[in-house]
């Protein structure tokens, strides 16, 4: 997918999950989110919507390690969107949504050093498909190596929305295989399959 800056989140109606990925400007905790993507999956797991966007963040692109990984330039963020125009709407969507991720501990991290950043109330949790590969037998199987384990489709890795892409399908595969794993992961951090 191309990367782009998008300052309006779908509104997506009903139960469902939503599938987050970011890119950021390092590992270090006060990294800040430089792009922000969301899959909405129905109950039954079919893409009902996408949403990306480049983030301002304080307008650097991090270290040379993560410019070498994400590939953003500062003159893309130009223009980008704060994530403190998006805090609301993506708060509103994990309130409505199941959230999940690939690596709950970086991405739950990132996102919710940004909200109290704001002064705005943190997620508490995320699904992560990284615990659920090894609750189900698998190990903790970066997202790049369960791709090729499972024959997902990918297209950019480091790009958030690919990534989030990627997630989703892996999300979906352990979702239709190991369906009381998932209810039981869920429930772990206070979700309920949605209906």
């Amino acid at each position: 997918m191309a990367r782009r800056i998008n300052r309006e989140f779908p509104v997506v109606r009903g139960p469902g999950y939503v599938v987050l990925d970011t890119e950021t400007t390092g590992l270090e905790r006060e990294a800040r989110v430089i792009e922000l993507a969301a899959i909405f999956l129905s109950p039954t797991f079919v893409v009902q919507d996408r949403f990306s966007t480049l983030v301002k963040g304080d307008g650097s692109v991090g270290n040379v390690w993560a410019q070498r990984a994400h590939r953003i330039s500062p003159e893309e963020l130009v223009g980008a969107p704060s994530f403190r125009h998006l805090a609301g709407p993506l708060l509103e969507v994990v309130k409505n949504r199941i959230p999940i991720v690939h690596n709950e501990a970086f991405d739950l991290a990132r996102i919710n050093y940004e909200l109290s950043l704001l002064r705005r109330r943190v997620v508490p949790r995320f699904g992560c498909t990284l615990a659920l590969g090894r609750e189900v037998g698998y190990g903790p199987l970066k997202l790049k190596d369960a791709i090729r384990l499972f024959d997902l489709r990918a297209v950019n890795s480091h790009q958030a929305e690919d990534d989030a892409f990627a997630a989703a399908q892996l999300f979906k595969f352990y979702a239709r295989n190991y369906r009381s794993t998932l209810k039981m992961h869920l429930e772990a951090r206070g979700y309920r399959l949605p209906s």
